[in-house]
């Protein structure tokens, strides 16, 4: 990967040569990065040894239930393209039925049958982590995700054993597992930076959410319809722009299918990724009888944190103070606001105090940094990295991050943090690129470059 930056206003020409390049004002810099491309290839588990008894009838979790005859005796099947929103943290119930129809089968044969769950919660293409579900005694077990899970989308794979008499454990892979009889079913979960929320099979939906936003720019006016699996919406991919300090009317239509709906908005205003904090809820009203559409006003806190946060819409039977909340009579939806500053709302040129960021990280070495045990690792990296120093007041710890224009793209704060400060942080709003990130702790401050792979 290369990248070119110059100081004019001009854009720079290519030369006859895809690398020679010719600069107009000759004043710049040119860095080249390798980059790693990782295509995790998991291990094979076909178990094709024909089944004599017993098979997987049906599995179900969160929006999937899959079920199976006995034409689908054996082998491998790949349902990668059902996909799982599970936020860190959160606590998913996984229902594995085998075939009842066992007649003639001693109950001491088919309670040697078992099944296993494996997730690959690190990405690194392995499964380190599994829990067992029993055939008779355990249909019903919890898969939790941890919370430092990797984000974005992993494996999930459920083994099924037949006769399970001579291990205990129930292996993942072919390989340390070659004459099992059995079935072998792959998922995708997809991880995310806030606990989910749930409904099942809801009637009660929401079909539209309008708000009128940052100089009429980037208008949220989405249209759904009902989400029927699982009761959640993700349309994160859809970012609005808000400006602190202002007041924005938001305006929620829905359909209470005869009944009563609750209908409330939470925004993560200081990202800390939970929605519990105090006025990060904007409650709309409660709906009547059918389709209903409630409107509310609310203004943006003059600290809320700059860059990509989440906003989140639900209606809900009962007028719950969760949301994060997972059951019946209900729907939730996932949207991205982007907070702005004042100030870069109105200029286009870079503000003063951005243009100092990018005087200091290019006049500083790399080995100019005034916190002890600094580290920022992974870099490069695949966008989460983690960040660790001893502080000089525990009182409060910034973290910024710039593109190289100096644009500030997303803020963290941490109040009262130990001594020995580290954090896992990610910045919803990076693309693969370079970047720049501000550290600042007591009076002192440390620029680092961060490489986004």
């Amino acid at each position: 990967m290369r990248v070119v930056i110059e100081n004019s206003e001009n854009e720079f020409s290519l030369g006859s040569e895809t690398c020679n390049y010719e600069y107009r004002s000759g004043r710049g810099e040119i860095e080249d990065y390798t980059i790693e491309v990782n295509v995790h290839t998991y291990c094979s588990s076909d178990r094709n040894k024909k089944l004599n008894n017993n098979y997987l009838s049906e599995v179900s979790f969160a929006h999937i239930k899959n079920k199976m005859d006995d034409a689908y005796e054996k082998g491998y099947k790949d349902f990668t393209n059902d996909t799982v929103v599970l936020g860190r943290g959160d606590e998913m119930g996984i229902n594995v039925y085998m075939n009842k129809n066992l007649e003639g089968k001693a109950t001491s044969d088919f309670a040697k049958d078992q099944a296993t769950v494996f997730v690959d919660w690190n990405q690194d293409g392995k499964f380190e982590y599994s829990e067992k579900l029993l055939a008779l005694s355990q249909k019903i077990a919890k898969i939790q995700a941890p919370d430092d899970a990797r984000l974005g989308p992993t494996r999930m794979r459920l083994v099924f054993r037949e006769n399970n008499i001579h291990k205990e454990t129930i292996e993942a892979c072919n390989e340390t597992d070659p004459e099992s009889s059995g079935q072998t079913h792959d998922y995708t979960f997809l991880v995310d930076s806030y606990p989910g929320s749930l409904f099942e099979s809801s009637p009660e939906y929401i079909s539209k959410v309008t708000l009128n936003t940052l100089n009429n720019e980037n208008i949220l006016n989405n249209e759904s319809g009902n989400d029927t699996t699982d009761g959640y919406q993700d349309f994160t991919s859809i970012r609005t722009k808000l400006l602190r300090g202002e007041s924005y009317p938001i305006s929620v239509v829905f359909n209470t299918d005869r009944a009563q709906d609750a209908c409330a908005v939470f925004i993560d205003w200081n990202g800390n990724k939970n929605f519990n904090d105090e006025g990060e809820k904007i409650y709309l009203g409660v709906g009547y009888g059918g389709i209903n559409t409630l409107t509310k006003e609310f203004k943006v806190p003059e600290d809320a944190i700059l860059g990509e946060t989440r906003m989140r819409v639900m209606i809900h039977y009962f007028p719950s103070e969760d949301p994060c909340y997972k059951g019946y009579f209900g729907e939730t939806e996932d949207y991205t606001i982007v907070v702005v500053a004042a100030n870069s709302a109105k200029k286009s040129t870079i503000p003063d105090g951005a243009r100092t960021v990018i005087d200091t990280a290019i006049k500083t070495s790399v080995n100019e940094v005034p916190f002890d045990g600094f580290n920022l690792s992974p870099n490069p990296s695949k966008g989460a990295f983690n960040l660790t120093f001893q502080v000089i007041n525990t009182e409060k710890v910034t973290v910024q991050l710039f593109d190289l224009s100096g644009r500030l793209l997303g803020e963290r704060k941490y109040l009262n943090t130990k001594n020995n400060f580290s954090e896992n942080i990610f910045f919803e709003s990076t693309s693969a690129g370079v970047y720049l990130l501000k550290v600042s702790n007591g009076n002192k401050q440390a620029i680092r470059k961060l490489i986004i792979k």
